[in-house]
């Protein structure tokens, strides 16, 4: 389940874990949610496990949130991957950075 800016709940054989959103400035929320779907959908499709599938999409979501309108706001392949290994934090429970 998606919870935008707090990020995603998963379930995974009886087992469910938040997924934490990357912090970001949103500029447009519009298309987050395809960013997410379609990153979510192309990692399980390569056979990436659940929670770092999520956590990928996640990533997409706040991509895709930091520019304006919807086609241009979705990252490539290298911009997601430079996203998440230079992530500026994620928020935690207590909404501090991590």
């Amino acid at each position: 389940m998606t919870l935008g800016e707090q990020g995603a709940w998963i379930a995974d054989g009886g087992i469910t874990t938040k997924i934490p959103a990357y912090r970001v400035a949103a500029l447009d929320t519009t298309g987050a949610g395809d960013a997410f779907s379609a990153a979510l959908a192309v990692a399980l499709g390569e056979g990436v496990d659940l929670s770092q599938a999520v956590r990928r999409a996640c990533a997409a979501g706040a991509l895709s949130v930091q520019v304006l309108g919807t086609v241009r706001s979705y990252a490539t392949r290298s911009e997601l991957e430079t996203f998440m290994a230079d992530a500026p934090g994620t928020v935690a429970e207590s909404g501090e950075i991590k």
